[in-house]
């Protein structure tokens, strides 16, 4: 059969500092016109500014993305395995976010709440789903950089999770990232090298 895969997406993007020069500000939104994805789109907002030096950079921000599910959920993907067609609604999902910066201790807290709907899944480790009902997950997310000599680091993040309401998503109340990495220079002047370890852990 004949098929043609296009789409057609303008860009906005603005960036300026509020009335009162303490916090700046970022707008951007996309939208797709025609093609495969058509009326997808995606808007995004943020403030951000220098509380002070002791406590850093605090972050609030906002983003709305309306999207066609992934191509594995359309009748056409090699991978869709259903026997009867199923027209998948878009997903939707809003994030609402802060977080709080301090490059002087390399440190990084933050939160995200985040409102889905029509999430698309997979069950039954074939069976293509989606919830149509709004739920609700909560993250919460602290990063710190610790110098554990002149040109080692260890990275350790840590991620409190939780889902609110009755949905089919299976999320770990606390997972940890932890990466141990030489980053320097190597003998070779043009070359610098990150390489190390990473250990992962879950509930």
């Amino acid at each position: 059969g004949n098929r043609t895969f296009y789409n057609l997406m303008p860009h906005a993007e603005y960036r300026n500092k509020t009335r009162n020069q303490k916090w700046d500000m970022m707008l951007n939104g996309e939208l797709y016109l025609t093609g495969l994805n058509s009326t997808d789109y995606k808007v995004s907002a943020s403030l951000q500014r220098l509380i002070s030096k002791k406590i850093g950079y605090l972050q609030l921000g906002f983003q709305n993305i309306n999207r066609t599910p992934s191509f594995i959920f359309d009748n056409r993907s090699s991978f869709y395995l259903l026997k009867t067609t199923t027209d998948f609604e878009k997903e939707n999902t809003t994030l609402l976010y802060a977080s709080l910066l301090q490059p002087a201790n390399k440190l990084k807290l933050t939160g995200h709440y985040f409102l889905l709907t029509n999430y698309t899944y997979i069950k039954n480790f074939y069976e293509l789903s989606q919830e149509s009902s709004l739920f609700n997950v909560l993250q919460i997310a602290l990063e710190k950089t610790i110098k554990v000599g002149k040109k080692w680091n260890w990275h350790s993040e840590i991620y409190f999770q939780q889902v609110i309401g009755n949905a089919p998503v299976n999320l770990p109340l606390i997972f940890t990232r932890n990466r141990f990495a030489y980053e320097g220079p190597t003998k070779f002047k043009n070359l610098d090298i990150a390489m190390g370890l990473e250990a992962r852990y879950h509930t």
